[in-house]
């Protein structure tokens, strides 16, 4: 008789599924693959990519602000701007910026509160920082910067759109299903029927997970960070003890 997989749904943004999909169905897993967001660059509506020798710090919230920002920057003007620093919220993201030969400072933790207490934002009076985001992104670290004193510009040069599709109401029940944003857990959402207590759902981030709660799901796992380890690990973590656990 053949053995029955477990299935997980992979939800993250085309590209950025397929090294973990392999892993998962490496260790048992049936693997399923539907973005629930599509990225999609965006022209910024200011010029201040075009002198960033004016700031004294420069933040990128996602890797697809690495993405799409830095082939929008002057060359000239990011040549010039070694005296920056420049900050990422978080490893995957640094790591996407030392491919243009950038170095970033990130904390441990990948979220905007861990950003926050890094040293080079403790105490940023009168510093001029560009924040290089998504269309629409949360904005605590832009208020929480003001607050402190800093002088913030905002330079959005990508937006999400929710994708849908049809064939999710056929998903196996007690399936693991994976969502890495707000924005793509409302697009999960929609496409998945109303009865989700069913479904046991990953996220990244304790803040993501709180706001699920209200989505009535069977169990929230929070994975502490968006990495494929930490995923792959949340995700083992749910898999059932058939073979005599």
């Amino acid at each position: 008789m053949a053995e029955i997989k477990e299935c997980v749904l992979l939800t993250r943004p085309l590209g950025e599924n397929e090294l973990l999909a392999s892993k998962l169905a490496n260790s048992g897993w049936d693997v399923l693959v539907r973005p629930m967001l599509k990225i999609e660059g965006l022209l910024p509506r200011t010029q201040l990519l075009s002198n960033l020798t004016i700031f004294d710090k420069i933040i990128f919230i996602s890797k697809n602000s690495v993405r799409y920002g830095l082939p929008l920057m002057n060359y000239e003007s990011l040549e010039s701007s070694h005296h920056n620093i420049w900050l990422a919220i978080g490893r995957g993201t640094a790591t996407e910026l030392q491919k243009h030969g950038v170095s970033a400072k990130f904390p441990i933790k990948s979220d905007t509160e861990s950003l926050l207490e890094l040293e080079e934002l403790k105490h940023p009076r009168s510093h001029r920082i560009l924040i290089i985001r998504g269309e629409g992104g949360r904005d605590l670290l832009e208020k929480t910067l003001i607050q402190r004193g800093a002088k913030v510009s905002l330079c959005e040069v990508y937006r999400r759109i929710a994708l849908n599709y049809s064939d999710l109401d056929t998903i196996p029940l007690g399936s693991v299903l994976t969502s890495n944003s707000l924005g793509a857990l409302e697009s999960l959402v929609s496409n998945l029927p109303d009865s989700r207590e069913d479904f046991n759902l990953v996220v990244p981030s304790k803040r993501i997970a709180m706001i699920a709660t209200k989505f009535s799901f069977g169990s929230i796992t929070n994975s502490e960070g968006a990495s494929n380890d930490k995923l792959y690990d949340a995700i083992m973590s749910l898999k059932s003890s058939s073979d005599g656990g």
